[in-house]
């Protein structure tokens, strides 16, 4: 019940059953021990089958000498703290072995104690067989019998995956699936932002949180993903004053990345008249409290207008992607404020989409990759259900962004006049159900990337209108209208 009830972001309490568990078995062979030595006192097993007491021994003592061994080898590590390089306080220090690691071990030394205990209690029912006036019988109580059958079955039955399905059975339970939503939803975010409340994690984001113009950045900052001192060139900024949350995978080409963003600010710029303000990773993180940003990343989400996302071949397979996607979505941020911008080139992303699994993606850091492993583990209680939802948005995104981006490349060719000089066709922004957030000091001029759910935009005979993934685009006598998959001119 104790493995059951752990989480792979209890920390402390992950700890704790390491030690009692270790405990518990090693009390656990002083009294089988003792039980063993007392039945061979007073003649309860058959001295007649002393060959057969000979190997049951054996193989007794052999097991339980195989879970001690385990118990400790996999237990005392993981109570070991390691000094972190950046910290000299006592909040600088953290366990060698990462909770989720920590747990999976529990488990496994669990499984197998359990198993061992069941080969026992095997061994132990058949050395107590003895003869009472020349007839066979079992010294062994029922209630052992069953205790030994629950062991062998707890042990079989109570793998992972095993573990898994009963978590997504129970979350399917029609009068619990909406509690449970609302448990994951807020389970998330909350193992995001650590053991910080929600009043301290507000005020650590408005202290924190940082913006910097897109003029301010250039194409070498995309090169590499060190520190180049652009954490210099942020300012401070309100939550909301954001103009967009810039999400991209470091392992994407520099170059093609650096031509999207570009053409955004382009865009951005005729939209509005200014730069964007971003939030970049490498710009807007304090890398001398990395661990304090990061802990602060759903609110520094909710606190920009928009997701501009630079998808390339590898941004499925970034776990931080996944998770920043997946949290602003969570934080109460609609499709429609969601910006697409596929690298050319990229049809690996797209077949990746509906094979996506967040136990394949990768971090940078190992340490990051564990900690959002375990918040997916601790929210859904496996990968699945997880895995689905993202594929569902990886899906909802894709279809829409694709269906768009070509239905205005062709619409471009054919009216070429009316879409002359507008890098319109390479941008796209999903929408739903409400209109992308207007700056209220900037002239009401609205180009034909910004597709907003039921509005037009005025732009010398060319008229766009999306409602949900249905689009129709007209200018110029050509009409091209978005049915899901289906793009028919």
């Amino acid at each position: 019940m104790m493995g059951l009830a752990l989480q792979p972001r209890d920390e402390l309490a992950v700890r704790l059953v390491c030690f009692l568990f270790t405990i518990f078995y090693a009390g656990l062979i002083g009294v089988f021990a003792e039980i063993v030595s007392r039945e061979e006192v007073r003649g309860g097993f058959n001295p007649n089958a002393l060959i057969a007491y000979s190997i049951g021994d054996s193989i007794y003592w052999t097991a339980w000498l195989v879970i001690s061994v385990c118990a400790f080898l996999a237990f005392s590590p993981m109570m070991l703290l390691r000094k972190r390089s950046n910290r000299s306080s006592l909040r600088g220090w953290a366990f060698r072995v990462p909770a989720r690691l920590a747990m999976a071990k529990v488990w496994f030394v669990g499984r197998l104690v359990i198993f061992f205990a069941g080969v026992n209690s095997v061994v132990f029912y058949c050395m107590r067989q003895y003869e009472v006036g020349g007839a066979k019988k079992l010294a062994t109580p029922e209630h052992d019998l069953v205790v030994m059958v629950a062991y062998l079955a707890t042990a079989i039955f109570t793998p992972k995956f095993a573990r898994e399905k009963l978590v997504d059975f129970i979350s399917h339970l029609g009068a619990l699936r909406h509690a449970i939503a609302e448990h994951r939803r807020a389970a998330s975010i909350a193992s995001l932002v650590g053991n910080r409340s929600t009043r301290q994690a507000l005020a650590l984001a408005k202290k924190t949180f940082r913006a910097i113009a897109m003029d301010s950045l250039s194409q070498s900052d995309f090169l590499t993903n060190k520190d180049t001192g652009l954490f210099q060139k942020t300012e401070i900024a309100k939550l909301g004053e954001c103009d967009s949350f810039i999400s991209h995978s470091w392992s994407d080409d520099p170059y093609e990345k650096w031509a999207k963003l570009t053409e955004f600010n382009e865009d951005f710029k005729l939209d509005y008249g200014k730069n964007a303000k971003v939030w970049l990773d490498k710009a807007c993180i304090n890398q001398d409290d990395i661990d304090a940003s990061l802990a602060c990343l759903p609110v520094f989400l909710s606190g920009c207008s928009q997701l501009f996302i630079v998808a390339g071949p590898t941004y499925v397979t970034r776990l931080w992607c996944v998770m920043e996607l997946y949290t602003f979505v969570q934080m109460g941020g609609n499709t429609d404020r969601i910006i697409v911008r596929s690298i050319q080139g990229s049809p690996a992303m797209r077949d990746g989409l509906m094979q996506f699994d967040a136990s394949k993606a990768m971090c940078y850091k190992v340490e990051d990759r564990q900690k959002l492993l375990a918040i997916i583990e601790s929210s859904f209680g496996s990968f699945n259900t997880f895995n689905k939802i993202m594929r569902t948005l990886f899906a909802k995104t894709n279809r829409m962004s694709g269906a768009v981006v070509g239905a205005v490349s062709r619409f471009a060719e054919s009216s070429c006049k009316a879409m002359a000089g507008d890098r319109t066709s390479s941008t796209m922004l999903l929408s739903n159900t409400e209109a992308a957030p207007v700056d209220p000091g900037a002239a009401q001029a609205t180009s034909a990337k910004s597709l907003t759910n039921g509005e037009q935009a005025p732009s010398e005979g060319v008229s766009v209108t999306v409602s949900g993934l249905g689009s129709t685009l007209a200018g110029g006598g050509a009409t091209t209208t978005i049915a899901g998959d289906v793009v028919s001119v």
